[in-house]
């Protein structure tokens, strides 16, 4: 199911929008309180339009995947 939905997610979006590596996606998975708990996500995307998002939302659903929308990741509102 993981490697299907990034297929199907690097396909929609670009392959430069469907980010992996462990290295990049650390900085996505919390924010700027340390002490704040954080998972590693599965991946992290980026849609660059409304249709993207929607793309997104699309795939995950069909995939049962939960969807975690992130804002600034500064924690402090």
């Amino acid at each position: 199911m993981t490697a299907t939905l990034l297929q199907r997610l690097r396909a929609e979006l670009g392959a430069g929008a469907v980010l992996t590596d462990p290295d990049v996606m650390g900085s996505y998975s919390r924010d700027m309180m340390p002490l704040a708990e954080h998972g590693v996500p599965l991946a992290v995307v980026l849609p660059a339009d409304v249709e993207g998002v929607q793309a997104v939302v699309r795939a995950c659903a069909d995939a049962g995947v939960s969807i975690v929308p992130r804002g600034a990741g500064s924690g402090l509102t």
